[in-house]
């Protein structure tokens, strides 16, 4: 019976030392590695009858200055309403920028989107505008 416990408290052991010492591995990458750090912005929801009006890239380099703001407004045809905005950011190493919603989004026909960068980074976003008539 004490040999049993033992082999049960050996094997216990062993199990908990190998699980604390390997790092977690997901198809042969780290798990924490696989996580998306973007800085996405989505405002609003998909309604039944809209669609894709506006899908356009804001990109900006780096400048001379160690951070760089770009303002976009973007419009829709005046007889569409804005359902839905999706800024969606390029970089999944977390160096994306900062997206904000300065004006204007759902339930109107225009917006006003500001992107911050991080220091010396480069902004590179996606934004996609969903309308309905």
């Amino acid at each position: 019976m004490i040999s049993k416990c033992l082999l049960v408290l050996v094997v216990l052991a062993t199990v908990a030392i190998t699980t604390s010492i390997i790092p977690p591995y997901v198809f042969g990458l780290r798990a924490d590695r696989l996580a998306n750090k973007s800085h996405n912005l989505l405002v609003g929801s998909r309604r039944n009858g809209d669609r894709l009006v506006i899908q356009q890239y804001v990109i900006q380099s780096p400048g001379t200055s160690q951070f760089v703001t770009v303002r976009k407004t973007l419009n829709v045809n005046k007889y569409e309403t804005i359902t839905l905005i999706r800024a969606l950011d390029q970089k999944t190493d977390g160096t994306g920028a900062y997206p904000s919603l300065v004006k204007g989004g759902p339930g109107t026909c225009n917006v006003t989107l500001e992107f911050k960068s991080q220091k010396n980074k480069s902004i590179n976003f996606l934004v996609m505008i969903y309308a309905k008539k």
